[in-house]
């Protein structure tokens, strides 16, 4: 039902004040699932509109790396999505200071499934989600720093130049250099 809440000034505050705290202690998989895509929208709406609570981004990038992979999932695709559903978000003060708190949360995810992608405990997902926002909405909005040559995204496994050119020998960088497919997928 938070699906049929839309966006509003008094509302999306008070919403996400009550409901993170509840995603973070959720047992359900797919009532995580459903909670954390009714919230996208709101802190879209918040970061774009007016601002977002501190304890709300700092629950987020907390939960991020939480140690059980439910809880973790469900916070990477929040954040995911709310750089990926809303075009200029990052060109708003709210969330350029809201990205900056969840860059270190992203590294995090893609160093831990990048040391062992096919065997970690929550499968692939966050570091798709971290590869898919770092090197997507982060490098467009060369506001990060990310296209200074080289920059280190959280691992050892990517190492870009202004061209989006791996540096890393192929044994490092996973089946022919997946990383410049990437960079040239993500424009």
């Amino acid at each position: 039902m938070l699906s049929y809440v839309h966006p509003a000034e008094g509302i999306s505050a008070t919403l996400l004040q009550a409901t993170t705290p509840l995603l973070a202690k959720e047992a359900s998989e797919s009532a995580v699932a459903v909670l954390a895509a009714a919230l996208a929208r709101h802190i879209v709406f918040l970061l774009i509109h007016s601002s977002l609570p501190g304890e709300t981004t700092q629950l987020i990038a907390k939960e991020m790396k939480n140690a059980k992979p439910t809880i973790r999932r469900a916070f990477v695709g929040l954040a995911g999505s709310v750089f990926f559903d809303s075009q200029g978000v990052l060109d708003t003060g709210g969330g350029e200071v809201f990205a900056k708190e969840l860059l270190p949360s992203f590294e995090v995810s893609l160093k831990a499934i990048s040391s062992n992608p096919l065997n970690s405990t929550g499968g692939p997902y966050e570091g798709y989600v971290a590869v898919a926002v770092l090197l997507g909405p982060f490098v467009k909005s060369k506001k990060f720093g990310l296209f200074e040559p080289p920059v280190k995204i959280g691992s050892p496994l990517i190492t870009f130049h202004r061209h989006g050119h791996c540096t890393e020998p192929h044994h490092i960088c996973y089946r022919n250099c997946w990383c410049e497919a990437i960079v040239s997928v993500m424009g």
